[in-house]
């Protein structure tokens, strides 16, 4: 085995390796019968392991598990990373359909334990003492998330997850994958871990909130992702939308001001000059066709009353919805008093009693179909006042937030028992 080893040169493995990649790929491209669903799953998967390797690699290489003889060992070779990213992300889910995860994921830590020592033994890699868990790393962080988000997206199952997976991806692609590839192409070198103050945190945080309840006003209200493939089956007219017709856009965009100013550097500024010209080039007529035909009149009358690019300082075409109070509680009265007083747009304040089911909270319902009870019920009602007390009702709603707050809220004894209209 050694000797047989020793005659093989380390160029014609990986040689044959990235030309098998490329094989497998030419042949998924030109087969006659194409699906899709699938190739969009794949595509997910693909860029779920090209990024989580890049990091989980890079953070293994750290810890001293391993490293790349190359001249920057703390990479891994491209001709390797691309037969990895190739062999897991699309190979395997193509062949196993999302199936049988755990044998599957057992199989390939089986199959790297016997490969890794064979690269080094080839020269390609040095491996230390504890590298099998650099390889549990790799199987539970980017193996494992991989395969699930190209099972729901293929099945169309666990819609908030598969949310979720898409703005990890982009969280990973703004914080960390931009910045590096920043700091290869510009002159002076910049710190690859920012200066992370408290203020830089928040303006960031600040920034991002508009884009981060935009996906879960998607995922609630409107059934679908910001990913143009795994669209939105409701057009979302509330909360975040009624006051800037793209979010997420802006968010984007306007987070490459701070992240410039805490990597020091002027190079990543140009990210918003190119997410303009992605807007103004790619996405809006994308968006004009797509919008268009999937919501026709219902489109054209809100694209005219909602900006793209800065917000209105109220809702003057949210979506009407009634909250229901219960006028037996104190509490129910104060909050509706001072709701009514700060004059909030398209919202209806009915007694909880006219409602045909028995309520034991705070219920706000609009015309879309949106359901809220208790916290996330008096959040939305936030939104029908202005912009200032919505971006409240935005980190009130956002997943964990709004958990932690209904707790208290529970804890306090504020709810069920204050609040229930009796029979």
């Amino acid at each position: 085995m050694n000797e047989a080893l020793e005659m093989l040169s380390p160029g014609l493995v990986r040689n044959v390796l990235l030309g098998s990649a490329f094989l497998f790929l030419l042949y998924l491209l030109f087969r006659k019968v194409q699906d899709t669903n699938l190739n969009w799953a794949m595509f997910y998967s693909f860029l779920w392991v090209s990024i989580s390797l890049f990091l989980v690699n890079g953070l293994s290489v750290y810890w001293g598990f391993w490293s790349f003889k190359e001249e920057r060992s703390t990479l891994i070779p491209h001709d390797l990373f691309f037969d990895w990213v190739v062999f897991w992300g699309v190979f395997v889910p193509f062949v196993m359909k999302g199936r049988y995860l755990i044998i599957t994921a057992l199989f390939l830590f089986w199959i790297d334990i016997l490969f890794m020592p064979l690269l080094a033994k080839l020269g390609l890699l040095d491996l230390r003492e504890n590298w099998l868990i650099g390889e549990f790393l790799l199987i539970f962080l980017v193996f494992i998330p991989s395969q699930l988000w190209f099972r729901f997206s293929w099945k169309a199952i666990n819609l908030g997850w598969r949310s979720f997976f898409q703005v990890l991806v982009m969280a990973f692609v703004l914080l960390i994958g931009l910045p590096f590839l920043a700091n290869l192409y510009q002159s002076e070198s910049m710190p690859l871990v920012p200066r992370v103050t408290s203020i830089w945190m928040q303006i960031i945080f600040i920034i991002a909130l508009p884009s981060l309840i935009a996906v879960v006003d998607l995922v609630e209200k409107g059934q679908g992702t910001p990913f143009p493939f795994d669209p939105t089956k409701k057009l979302v007219r509330s909360g975040v939308y009624a006051y800037i017709r793209n979010p997420i856009q802006w968010s984007f965009t306007w987070l490459f001001a701070p992240l410039a100013a805490m990597y020091q550097s002027e190079l990543m500024l140009l990210g918003v000059l190119v997410s303009v010209a992605y807007v103004i080039g790619v996405s809006n007529p994308d968006e004009k066709v797509s919008m268009a035909h999937r919501f026709g009149d219902e489109w054209k009358r809100y694209k005219r009353m909602v900006p793209a690019w800065y917000f209105k300082w109220r809702p003057t075409s949210i979506t009407p919805a009634k909250i229901y109070f219960n006028k037996d509680c104190s509490i129910c009265s104060f909050l509706r008093s001072w709701m009514e007083n700060r004059n909030p747009l398209y919202l209806e304040f009915m007694d909880a009693n006219q409602h045909d089911i028995v309520l034991e909270n705070l219920r706000y319902e609009n015309e879309e179909g949106t359901k809220y009870s208790s916290v996330k019920a008096l959040a939305s009602c936030l939104e029908h006042i202005n912009l200032a007390w919505a971006s409240l009702a935005w980190l009130m709603r956002l997943p964990i937030i709004s958990h932690v707050l209904q707790i208290i809220v529970d804890t306090m004894g504020i709810g069920a028992d204050t609040c229930k209209v009796s029979e």
